[in-house]
């Protein structure tokens, strides 16, 4: 999927992918355009980051100590009840409005 990335358009990108996939694949330049507005329908783009803003609130210098925040706010959204029932539902109404 394409996020709007100027890289994403670049002319070898489009090219690299007409040599990969011919005809297949979805895009500003390819054959069928990405619709404007569409939903993501990836879970993992929509869904974990916005529960784990707080791993950025405030500025750290460690690598480890980042990962640690990473890894402890993961653990806490995996405890909180019916999360991924959640997660699925809002895949599927995703889904649905693409049908």
């Amino acid at each position: 999927m394409c996020d709007g990335a100027p890289p994403d358009f670049h002319l070898a990108v489009g090219e690299f992918l007409n040599d990969l996939l011919p005809e297949k694949w979805i895009g500003r330049s390819g054959l069928t355009a990405w619709p404007a507005l569409s939903p993501d329908l990836n879970s993992l783009l929509f869904y974990p980051w916005g529960h784990l803003f707080y791993v950025y609130v405030t500025e750290v210098s460690d690598v480890q100590n980042v990962q640690l925040r990473i890894q402890n706010g993961f653990e806490m959204t995996r405890m909180t009840p019916g999360i991924f029932q959640r997660v699925w539902h809002s895949l599927l109404r995703r889904v649905m409005s693409c049908v």
